[in-house]
């Protein structure tokens, strides 16, 4: 298991916490989403067909909106993660 943490503009670190009571992922459930999405639009890269790009576009620039709103809800820049037994000071 590990600890996520988000970095801020002036460069400290805040943890992340799960904000739902799912049982299939440990980490905050829109990184796990994230995460989820990012491997399912892996497969518009095998053919990489005019349209399935477009498609991968599309869905890739949904997924990044998304990040994008739960960076600016939190207030970080950038996530971070670590072993469970590491403490970030």
């Amino acid at each position: 298991m590990n600890k996520w943490y988000g970095l801020t503009a002036d460069g400290s670190t805040i943890p992340l916490e799960k904000e739902c009571e799912c049982i299939i992922h440990d980490e905050p459930h829109w990184i796990h989403m994230d995460r989820l999405k990012h491997e399912l639009n892996k497969k518009y890269y095998d053919k990489p067909t005019t349209l399935n790009l477009k498609a991968l576009a599309i869905l890739e620039a949904s997924r990044l909106k998304e990040k994008e709103y739960h960076f600016k809800r939190l207030n970080i820049i950038e996530i971070e993660e670590h072993p469970l037994n590491e403490q970030r000071l």
